[in-house]
């Protein structure tokens, strides 16, 4: 086998629904064995909460929501509520490099895992525990999924319409973002676990992570003691133009055809000078109002009023590349259809194909990694189970007998 990144690298992996396993996921596409641990008969609950139109349903369905979260991966089945399976639990961690838990706050210690508890048993292991919010919290224990931290961590303050409520971002940010901090904190620990031979806990939690991605949001408040508002897609109000524009209808059901333009404020770029030649607009170039970023920002409206009759003539993909080819930065609106059907983007293998023992031939997202000496080759998810025979008989010399009565018993 092709050794990759993380070839040698075992992570025990006790997550569930998004925000856990996108940080298993990640160290999955690197070359960990990732052994996800999965209640016997249901799995874990994500395979439960997921509609599938060509997967099943019940008890340890497979689903492409569950599918896109688990790639390259094993599944093995235990039972930890019960004395076995925590006896179980204790091997794999002795054979682990990491173990990975996103389960509400307390549900570990009250399984007997704590961090002491899991060092004593193996002390080179790193553990990685993702949580709403911090210990230190008077919202500790509190439940946490991705809307909930959003709120909490001031992107929902800063998103929507000036005169609108709050919203939420379409992306799952808090869940995707908090997988990423984990697994890159991991590699750190990781890494230092190579001069010190120990392992370390690793904390991430949501509301943190969510309030790391609104640093710009913060510059007046830390400058100035200033609230920040929301401002739809204006984002920086002192700068013009700075906006989603309409573009040349596809069809009359469209709803995506826009593009954001993003001409430069910094003095004496050439972008906008470049611009106002292309919208038909020279004038505006040597005009001592226009030409100052600050000030044609509050003449925002009679300025966006010109841009989208300009480019409501063309279509979105002409006017990114007429606009990006001449340097100024321009992106089109794609959907989740444009991404899944565009040639380009098997190419990249942003989007690829694999084939899953119940859902068949599907399309899952590729890897967002791109090491040239450990390239992410994207396996299927799991079915419930699918290694438990392997990893127990294989890694922990289980017998068949011994594995029949776990069985029996409900342990796995």
């Amino acid at each position: 086998m092709e050794r990759k990144a993380l070839t040698g690298i075992r992570v025990i992996d006790m997550t569930q629904f998004e925000a856990g396993p996108v940080s298993t996921l990640t160290l999955a596409q690197m070359g960990a064995e990732v052994i996800k641990i999965e209640r016997p008969k249901y799995g874990e609950q994500a395979r439960m909460g997921a509609r599938s139109s060509h997967g099943t349903q019940g008890a340890g369905a497979d689903s492409i929501h569950f599918a896109l979260l688990n790639p390259n991966k094993k599944s093995i089945t235990l039972n930890v509520k019960t004395e076995k399976g925590r006896k179980i639990l204790e091997e794999l961690i002795k054979t682990g490099d990491v173990i990975v838990e996103n389960f509400a706050a307390g549900t570990m210690e009250r399984l007997g895992f704590t961090w002491e508890k899991i060092h004593s048993i193996n002390p080179r292991i790193i553990y990685g525990t993702i949580k709403g919010y911090d210990d230190r919290s008077p919202f500790a224990k509190y439940p946490c999924f991705d809307g909930v931290a959003q709120a909490m961590g001031v992107v929902c303050s800063i998103t929507g319409e000036h005169d609108g409520p709050p919203m939420m971002t379409g992306p799952n940010l808090a869940d995707n973002l908090s997988g990423i901090y984990m697994a890159t904190s991991i590699l750190a620990a990781l890494y230092q676990r190579e001069f010190t031979g120990e392992g370390q806990m690793v904390r991430v939690n949501m509301q943190e992570v969510v309030i790391q991605t609104c640093r710009g949001a913060f510059v007046c408040q830390f400058d100035d003691d200033q609230e920040n508002v929301r401002w739809g897609n204006i984002k920086f109000p002192n700068r013009a133009p700075h906006n989603m524009y309409p573009c040349k209808k596809r069809s009359e059901d469209s709803i995506n055809d826009y593009a954001m333009i993003y001409v430069s404020p910094v003095p004496g770029s050439k972008q906008w000078p470049t611009f106002c030649n292309m919208i038909g607009k020279p004038e505006w170039a040597e005009d001592p109002i226009m030409s100052d970023p600050f000030e044609r920002a509050m003449r925002r409206e009679e300025l966006d009023a010109v841009i989208s009759a300009w480019t409501v003539q063309h279509d979105k993909e002409e006017l990114m590349t007429l606009l990006s080819e001449a340097g100024v930065p321009c992106g089109m609106v794609t959907s989740t259809k444009d991404i899944a059907t565009e040639p380009f983007y098997r190419d990249t293998k942003a989007v690829v194909e694999v084939e899953h023992p119940v859902l068949g031939k599907h399309l899952t997202l590729g890897s967002a990694w791109h090491l040239s000496a450990s390239p992410c080759e994207v396996t299927p998810s799991p079915t419930l189970g699918q290694h438990t025979d392997e990893i127990y008989k294989g890694l922990l010399g289980m017998s068949d007998e011994e594995l029949s009565q776990l069985k029996e018993e409900g342990v796995i």
